[in-house]
């Protein structure tokens, strides 16, 4: 016997987008070879997949044994979610050196240790008095709540907001691209935000009830599926200046097709007297340097050193194409091409770009 509920219909969408985005990171990782960031991607749809799949055969169950077994498998899913988002989030920020050996293995210890024992379950240590419970109409399942499936439940509460957090604060504070940073930030944080809901007993009214974590986690990933495809989420991440400009005594300045200023040194700052570069335009820091539309940029991007010399000397701005080569601007043939120098002058110094 089986009953229908109209969160089934997100359930069911959330695992075929999920499924559909787990095969575009598989893709992607046989063409252009190993990238934490789209692996940590490919991992979240398919946490995603086992967890909304499994959600949608315990909420259409109608018998207790039944929904029971359901929803022990929703946790193959549901714990791996908060390690792959922290993951996920020192990825894209660049900080990947904080997933040492001790880290990894709370990462993978903690769903490691809890899944095995949420499914046995012996002497009830993580499930206590399971039942049916109605509401509006619907069979829903309830249970108790023992420590340590409280303990587990924080630890899942407390890595997504934390991995939410990181990412968001990246595009605040940070130099990652504001508005791929804070939208990838929020839909990190979607699943801790229903999880609050359950845990408040706003929704559920009271707290028992159909659980619409799982179509959150969908939304989650719905967000950063467009994420990706509008903002390049793995093509234009923060973590070049990190590890290769960040401590250049050249400048570095980093523009999208837009002529949007994604990513800058420090260097960069001192040379032309901004405190903030990144998110803004190219034209706006440097009137007559470059800006949305130049015709002499067949990449869309630009990018590359600013030589400094001293704090005072003269510079030049060089576009890095792809930044496969310094001065170089690779075109859609996969063959260099020469670009027609733009320049301007900055209280007495020469910047140039091509």
């Amino acid at each position: 016997m089986s009953q229908y509920h109209p969160i089934l219909f997100f359930l069911q969408l959330g695992v075929l987008v999920s499924l559909g985005l787990a095969g575009y990171c598989a893709h992607r990782l046989r063409r252009h070879g190993r990238s934490l960031v789209v692996l940590s991607v490919g991992l979240l749809a398919v946490s995603i997949a086992i967890y909304n799949g499994a959600a949608a055969m315990k909420t259409a169950s109608l018998a207790l044994p039944g929904k029971l077994w359901w929803y022990k498998l929703e946790f193959l899913g549901s714990l791996a979610l908060p390690s792959v988002a922290v993951t996920l989030a020192l990825a894209y920020v660049g900080q990947e050196r904080w997933l040492t050996r001790p880290v990894l293995a709370v990462l993978v210890g903690i769903p490691a240790v809890a899944v095995p024992l949420i499914i046995a379950n012996p002497g009830s240590v993580m499930i206590t008095e399971p039942t049916l419970v109605e509401t509006g109409g619907f069979w829903a399942l309830e249970h108790g709540h023992p420590p340590l499936f409280v303990m587990v439940a924080a630890w899942g509460e407390g890595a997504t907001l934390l991995a939410a957090l990181v990412v968001g604060s990246s595009g605040l504070f940070g130099n990652a691209r504001r508005a791929p940073a804070l939208i990838l930030g929020a839909a990190l944080g979607l699943p801790y935000g229903a999880l609050m809901l359950k845990t408040l007993q706003v929704y559920p009214p009271g707290g028992e009830g159909i659980n619409i974590v799982p179509a959150f986690a969908s939304g989650m990933l719905v967000i950063v599926a467009l994420a990706i495809a509008r903002y390049r989420l793995f093509d234009l991440l923060p973590v070049g200046r990190s590890k290769a400009f960040g401590v250049m005594d050249d400048g570095y300045m980093l523009a999208d097709a837009t002529g949007t200023i994604v990513d800058a040194n420090e260097a960069a700052r001192t040379l032309l007297g901004e405190e903030r570069l990144t998110a803004r335009p190219v034209e706006a820091v440097v009137p007559g340097l470059g800006g949305p539309g130049r015709t002499d940029d067949p990449t869309g991007a630009t990018g590359g050193p600013v030589g400094t010399g001293d704090p005072v000397g003269a510079g030049d701005l060089v576009g890095a194409g792809d930044l496969v080569g310094a001065g170089d601007l690779v075109g859609a043939d996969g063959q260099e091409e020469a670009a027609n120098p733009v320049t301007a002058t900055v209280e007495g110094r020469t910047l140039q770009m091509r």
